[in-house]
């Protein structure tokens, strides 16, 4: 009798341990990605790259589907819809997080990185750990992390060389304090407003400028409304993958482990990319636009004139964090 009932409660506990593989098993979801840049943009090559390895190793079963060009919505809203579970996922500006961690606007601070690898190691690093740890108290799952170039300035007036030459323009920046504060610290009048509506806004001279990173300013073709180019490298851009909370909670281990290797895998695509999709970019600009450089004095005009914005975040923020940023920035310069 004892034996029986042993092998009985041996084969409930077995059919228990099966249930448990079989439901640790990749499972039919298509997750959705969107984001506010077009595809052909060095961000949403990576959406793409991240998609096709999630689909290529989700068994034909976890997919991944790509939302580009605002289709659910601008960049703030997408934000709110991954911790509503709405959206699943996107592919965003650090920029961007801050309307949910300000902590995130310290990658903003003007004229303080100087690379895309310099932005990568960062990330990389206790800082970067940091962040994400903020992120996700707040419903939201970075994945990935990489520098995507320099943002610079584009306007349909006049060439922009000086501090001086930004005055009373009107430049559309993106929905962050810090970039309100930036540029109206260096003279201009800075309107937020959605990427979505930025094209028939330089059309319609609603806005003289706008500023942004060269795979932006090309996908979007910014070019056709705007004259002037003036690489004022006033914030290293820098984007990251991120889930909801919400979508990240319903995945089991084998799905979640898909997800995080594809997000390591284009990690690893648009970090090796970077440097050469500028370059490239740079060059079809100067065939369409009038290009100029900032002069090193001029830039070091310029970096004065932000002084007080990086003073304002920076004493917004935990001084620990503050020191963490500089102390590693330190650090990867001497390497």
């Amino acid at each position: 009798m004892r034996i029986k009932t042993f092998l009985t409660a041996a084969a409930i506990l077995a059919a228990g341990l099966a249930c448990s593989a079989a439901e640790a098993q990749v499972r039919e979801r298509n997750l959705r990605l969107g984001f506010a840049v077009n595809l052909d943009t060095f961000q949403g090559r990576g959406a793409k790259y991240f998609a096709d390895q999630v689909n290529e190793k989700g068994q034909g079963k976890l997919k991944v589907t790509v939302f580009p060009a605002g289709t659910l919505g601008g960049d703030v809203q997408t934000v709110a819809a991954l911790r509503g579970g709405t959206v699943d996922a996107t592919l965003i500006a650090t920029s961007i997080m801050v309307s949910v961690v300000k902590e995130f606007g310290l990658m903003d601070l003007p004229f303080v990185f100087e690379s895309n690898a310099e932005t990568a190691k960062l990330l990389d690093g206790p800082f970067g750990k940091k962040l994400t740890e903020l992120a996700a108290d707040k419903g939201l799952m970075p994945l990935a992390y990489w520098g995507a170039g320099f943002r610079n300035l584009t306007n349909s007036k006049m060439p922009v060389t000086k501090v001086e030459d930004m005055k009373g323009l009107k430049i559309r920046v993106l929905q962050a304090p810090t970039y309100i504060d930036l540029f109206n610290a260096l003279g201009s009048n800075a309107v937020p407003m959605p990427f979505t509506e930025v094209y028939t806004a330089l059309e319609q001279k609603t806005v003289d400028g706008q500023e942004n990173p060269a795979t932006t300013i090309v996908s979007a073709k910014l070019y056709e409304v705007q004259k002037f180019l003036s690489l004022t490298q006033h914030i290293q851009f820098a984007s990251t993958l991120v889930f909801g909370k919400p979508t990240w909670d319903k995945l089991n281990a084998d799905e979640r482990k898909i997800i995080t290797d594809a997000a390591a895998a284009a990690q690893a695509y648009l970090r090796d990319a970077a440097d050469k999709d500028e370059t490239e970019l740079m060059a079809r600009l100067k065939s369409s636009m009038t290009v100029n450089e900032i002069a090193p004095a001029e830039k070091a005009r310029f970096r004065a004139a932000a002084k007080p914005v990086v003073d304002k975040y920076a004493a917004a923020n935990d001084p620990d964090l503050v020191k963490l940023l500089f102390s590693e920035l330190e650090q990867i310069r001497k390497k």
